[in-house]
């Protein structure tokens, strides 16, 4: 198992975008993803309790309806070099 300070650093340099970044497995993965140096962008629909996670764990935020088609300022359109797209969009949201 990795320990605490192994695992510091390792996406130093690296973009990641989550998506359900604000509540559960997402704000999770972004707390952890700074951590490790990642430039990290969470997404979530809930604008104000995923700004407010997200930039408090060091990340960036933008509202995002994860069943929405992308538009202009969707990830796709970033032209950034991504190590990951972690999606943890809950669908229990949606029914």
């Amino acid at each position: 198992m990795a320990t605490e300070s192994s695992i510091e650093g390792k996406l130093d340099g690296k973009n990641v975008v989550i998506t359900g970044a604000g509540s559960g497995i997402g704000a999770s993965v972004v707390a952890a993803s700074v951590k490790q140096g990642a430039k990290t962008v969470g997404l979530d629909i809930d604008a104000t309790r995923g700004k407010q996670i997200v930039e408090t764990a060091g990340g960036i935020f933008y509202p995002c309806d994860a069943r929405m088609r992308l538009g202009k300022s969707s990830p796709n359109r970033w032209h950034l070099p991504l190590v990951t797209l972690t999606t943890c969009t809950s669908t229990q949201a949606y029914r």
